[in-house]
């Protein structure tokens, strides 16, 4: 992660990794991973520092494994959907509302 000097924060596929880990591992909440992804960086942000949000193309692998029948890639399209709502909403829980841009 990191904050351009317009002000737009870019969120890389590898702090993403990072919070999906510590979920996964230790059940740690999205906001909580978050928090630790930026203590990790040393990601210090003042009010007002941050004016959008940059996302990676695809928050989320997509699951494509052939032998996998139909209903259970639903059941895992629809869990990744949860979690991406849930991790977007966790870093703006931390930074605050920001609108945010297309990568």
């Amino acid at each position: 992660m990191r904050l351009e000097d317009n002000g737009t924060f870019i969120v890389e596929d590898e702090d993403i990794s990072g919070i999906l880990c510590y979920f996964a591992k230790d059940g740690v909440p999205f906001e909580d991973g978050f928090r630790f992804e930026m203590e990790l960086q040393e990601m210090v942000f003042f009010p007002g520092s941050i004016h959008a949000v940059q996302f990676p193309e695809h928050l989320l692998p997509e699951y494509e494994d052939e032998d996998t029948d139909e209903e259970t890639r639903q059941e895992i399209r629809t869990q990744n959907e949860q979690w991406e709502q849930e991790i977007r909403q966790a870093i703006y829980n931390v930074i605050g509302y920001v609108e945010e841009t297309s990568s």
